[in-house]
């Protein structure tokens, strides 16, 4: 049954119409217990709109090697954006392949860099205001 699955998966990816698509999107999951990732790598446009367009194990830049490889290098090529977290990876692997794209960073990890760098503020005022 599980080959079965994998075929119709890889014969409807096969006649996907991948046309169009300027913006990717990327991100990872977390799966079972300890530090085991999955990427997804989505369209958010494109001629059948947003969808997810691939899967594949890891979160490191050579992890994505098989996305760019079934995606092609003159697909790859016409990206404009790439929306993603700040993991080293993800952006590696986006700037080596498309170049002239722009990465645009999800809130989250923005916002949370920017939470962090402001509880440094305050530690580094509250040590100064210290009386000696």
């Amino acid at each position: 049954m599980k080959e079965i699955d994998k075929r119709t998966i890889e014969k409807a990816q096969e006649e996907r119409d991948l046309s169009g698509i300027t913006v990717l999107g990327v991100d990872e999951i977390s799966v079972g217990k300890g530090h085991d990732y999955w990427h997804m790598v989505s369209t958010l446009e494109g001629p059948t709109g947003p969808g997810v367009l691939y899967v594949g194990e890891g979160r490191k830049e050579k992890d994505l090697k098989a996305f760019w490889e079934w995606f092609g290098k003159e697909r790859a090529k016409k990206i404009t954006y790439g929306v993603m977290d700040m993991a080293r990876g993800f952006i590696n692997s986006f700037r080596n392949h498309c170049p002239g794209i722009k990465i645009i960073y999800d809130k989250f990890h923005v916002i949370r860099h920017l939470l962090d760098a402001l509880n440094e503020v305050r530690k580094m005022e509250f040590k100064i205001s210290l009386p000696k």
